[in-house]
Parts: structure tokens; C-alpha cells; sequence
């Protein structure tokens, strides 16, 4: 799946985040993905992820990050 980021999406995902763990390591991930064009192709297994950590792991900085990235464009929010 292509997503086409806007700026303010795009600054979310390559803000800074605190701490060691899934949701830094799936960032990190993302960050790879994103071009130029602040276009970011996901794979099945990548929106599997965001979707489970969001949905899965409580409330925090780093599930309100991912939501307020890709809500309008994942079914799964």
C-alpha cells in the first residue's frame, strides 16, 4: 500500500522518540520507507504492526503518534 504523507504526518513519524522497544523499532522501520516524496509503501506484515500496536497496547505518545499518522488511511482504525 502507497501513502502519500503530508508534511505534518511526515514530521510526526521521523520525530524523535524516547525509550528502546517495538514501537521505536517499527519506527525505525518506517522511517526506511519513506522517500523523497514523503511517499511510504507498507507491506501486509508492517500494517499488521501499527495496526496491533495501536489497537492492542494501551493508550500512549507512541500509539497516538502511529494514529494520528495513518487513521485516514488504514481500515483498521
Amino acid at each position: 500500500m502507497k501513502i502519500q504523507l503530508t508534511q505534518s504526518e511526515y514530521n510526526l513519524l521521523f520525530n524523535n522518540m524516547k525509550g528502546q522497544g517495538g514501537f521505536q523499532s517499527l519506527q525505525k522501520i518506517l522511517q526506511t520507507k519513506v522517500n523523497k516524496n514523503l511517499e511510504i509503501i507498507l507491506n501486509k506484515t508492517d500494517i499488521e504492526k501499527i495496526c496491533r500496536y495501536v489497537k492492542e497496547y494501551g493508550t500512549g505518545g507512541a500509539q497516538t503518534k502511529f494514529l494520528n499518522i495513518f487513521e485516514n488511511y488504514l481500515e483498521c482504525f
